[in-house]
């Protein structure tokens, strides 16, 4: 999910945080694209396009761990920093009706004396349950400064709970970003899913 940014020709482009998918302050009720259906007969559900400029990624499956730990472990950035981010700086935000609310400033240092910088914004919102007991979460997160190589990116990941061990995935993704396709969205996806059900 950490996008690193590393185009030569991009580095001298002015930045600008371009188009926002949501307005993160309050809290969301659906991803931005109505969901794949869950799979049936095992597996995970999986598609993915291009429209104009922006590319875009579904998938949907199933991971044999706890919500709570799910959530827990994509609420942290630090499990999602790019080796080559040299630094990366959370700022809380107020969260008011949001169970979570901050940004997370990115720092590359390609060269000397250069330096590449974007900020995402991340939020989390109850969509069924309690906050001492969610049963459905939405985690959503936003490019919102920065960069202009990163000129669209957000995404959101709903988290439904099946039982106390076991939690729907739903991730969407979307973005215009120099030479990301939706095929290299899709693999990350997968690699995602991957990485939770891994979760000690």
């Amino acid at each position: 999910m950490r996008v690193v940014v590393i185009l030569l020709f991009a580095l001298a482009v002015p930045a600008r945080a371009g188009e926002r998918c949501f307005d993160l302050s309050s809290p969301l009720a659906a991803p931005p694209r109505a969901g794949l259906p869950l799979p049936t007969s095992g597996g995970d559900a999986s598609t993915a396009g291009k429209q104009g400029e922006l590319v875009w990624a579904q998938r949907r499956g199933v991971v044999k761990r706890p919500i709570e730990k799910i959530r827990a472990f994509l609420e942290d950035p630090r499990h999602f920093k790019d080796t080559q981010v040299d630094e990366m700086t959370l700022v809380p935000l107020p969260t008011g009706p949001l169970l979570k609310h901050h940004q997370v400033r990115s720092l590359v240092r390609p060269f000397p004396l250069v330096t590449v910088e974007w900020t995402d914004e991340w939020s989390t919102s109850l969509l069924a349950g309690s906050p001492a007991r969610p049963d459905a979460v939405l985690i959503a997160y936003q490019k919102v400064a920065g960069t202009s190589y990163i000129a669209h990116f957000c995404g959101t990941l709903v988290l439904t709970r099946l039982d106390d061990q076991t939690t729907d995935v739903a991730q969407y993704e979307e973005a215009n970003i120099t030479g990301r396709s939706h095929d290299e969205m899709k693999r990350g996806l997968a690699d995602m899913l991957d990485t939770l059900r891994a979760l000690p």
